[in-house]
């Protein structure tokens, strides 16, 4: 592949994929001190299967986040234009843990061969699905995008809707999947929503014990500006949506990151037992559009688990 420019922030690959492409760019991202924010922009026709596969590899090795384009640059302006990413570029691509794909670049996949010419038809397609679901699994991919991929010949081209790329998590634009679990520790057992974003750790954590009044538990990154997080004092609760003004019993800043702590009613309890994202902002006043936190973060997937959870949460009759 071509290396366009790789300016600690964007890295530019452009061209065919072959076997040592993923090589290349572990050299690239060391000799450069490339970091993980950066982005690996692709603009590939395809090439080798498996040189997609470890190219994608290197890139969620270090963590690096993809997207798709092509390097534009004028003497007024540089920037980046649409792309198109195809065939072995899409398994390059499934590589970044952020995914962006912009409306105007395209994403196609088709029927891939095995490259040994010397084993039977079917040998070579059982070969070739096990290595490449195997790897969409590791990536975190809906293996359905695989599927998808046998639709078309080796010589004919299936464009994938982005609206099917975002239900399959092809494209995330930068935020992962959530994960819901219920722990313990200290004697105390608790749920916790958490995922990670271009923005930072989302963590939504309550405690309760039947007992005493439930508790919520925020945690984000606020990006730098933790003194202005910390003078922030209009809070709310975002549950499908709609702000519920609460009041932090204790908030601080640590390693980096706010940790609010708030009391919840009843009220609050059955509201976030039935939701369908929740989050928690900071604003300066009521009215302000900015915030600091996370207004969206869905439960889908850990239903059940906040359910039984916010249910034991009620106070228990004596």
């Amino acid at each position: 592949m071509g290396w366009v420019l790789g300016n600690g922030r964007l890295v530019y690959l452009d061209g065919t994929i072959d076997a040592q492409a993923g090589n290349r760019l572990e050299t690239f991202i060391k000799e450069n001190k490339i970091s993980s924010t950066s982005t690996v922009v692709l603009n590939s026709s395809g090439g080798s299967l498996l040189g997609g596969i470890e190219l994608g590899k290197v890139i969620r090795k270090h963590g690096l986040r993809t997207d798709v384009g092509r390097k534009e640059v004028k003497p007024e302006y540089d920037g980046t234009t649409p792309g198109i990413c195809m065939s072995a570029c899409t398994l390059a691509y499934l590589g970044g843990r952020f995914r962006f794909l912009p409306e105007a670049s395209k994403f196609g996949v088709h029927r891939f061969y095995w490259p040994d010419k010397g084993q039977s038809d079917a040998d070579a397609a059982q070969m070739l699905s096990a290595v490449v679901t195997s790897y969409m699994k590791e990536m975190d991919i809906d293996v359905e995008l695989f599927r998808l991929s046998t639709l078309k010949g080796g010589d004919e081209m299936y464009e994938v809707p982005h609206a099917t790329l975002a239900k399959l998590k092809v494209v995330n634009y930068g935020f992962e999947q959530p994960r819901w679990t219920i722990e313990g520790a200290n004697e105390l057992v608790y749920l916790k929503g958490e995922r990670e974003t271009v923005y930072g750790i989302n963590k939504f954590i309550i405690y309760c014990n039947g007992r005493s009044q439930p508790i919520l538990h925020v945690i984000f990154d606020p990006q730098g500006r933790e003194d202005e997080v910390m003078g922030l004092n209009q809070h709310d609760l975002v549950i499908d949506g709609r702000n519920r003004p609460i009041t932090p019993g204790a908030r601080e800043i640590k390693n980096g990151w706010y940790n609010g702590v708030y009391p919840l009613s009843p009220a609050l309890v059955q509201a976030i037992a039935s939701a369908g994202t929740v989050g928690t902002i900071l604003r300066s006043t009521e009215e302000s559009p900015i915030f600091l936190g996370f207004d969206r973060l869905p439960v889908a997937g850990g239903e059940q688990k906040i359910r039984s959870y916010m249910t034991a949460c009620r106070p228990r009759r004596r």
